[in-house]
């Protein structure tokens, strides 16, 4: 995961966007995917001492597995792309190529609740 500089502070697994006044901010439709806000990176990268205490830099997975807020359902195998308000979507097992720039990742579960955990 790397840090970067997000307009306000973000939580686990909210999906973000190139853009704002800053860096980063929540992704909405149309928007250029960033990734997916991590709070347990294992390797961190942009790890400057300034930004240790500063909320309003967040690790962005890069690659990896991690929870990504998402609205309705997935089932493990889907794909999981950028739907609205900062969370992700299943789209099911036959990815559009389309809409391959709004890939996050694949379910690594079902899951019926808020949040689904991607391998990005």
């Amino acid at each position: 995961a790397e840090r970067y500089e997000a307009d306000k502070y973000y939580d686990e697994g909210t999906v973000l966007a190139i853009g704002g006044e800053k860096e980063v901010t929540e992704y909405v439709k149309g928007m250029p995917f960033a990734g997916v806000v991590s709070i347990h990176p294992g390797l961190r990268m942009n790890d400057r001492p300034e930004y240790e205490d500063d909320p309003n830099f967040p690790y962005i997975c890069l690659t990896g597995r991690i929870p990504v807020k998402i609205n309705g359902t997935a089932k493990k195998g889907d794909y999981i792309i950028t739907d609205d308000a900062g969370r992700g979507k299943s789209i099911g097992k036959q990815p559009n190529v389309n809409i391959m720039h709004d890939l996050i990742g694949i379910a690594l579960s079902n899951s019926n609740s808020e949040f689904v955990e991607v391998k990005i």
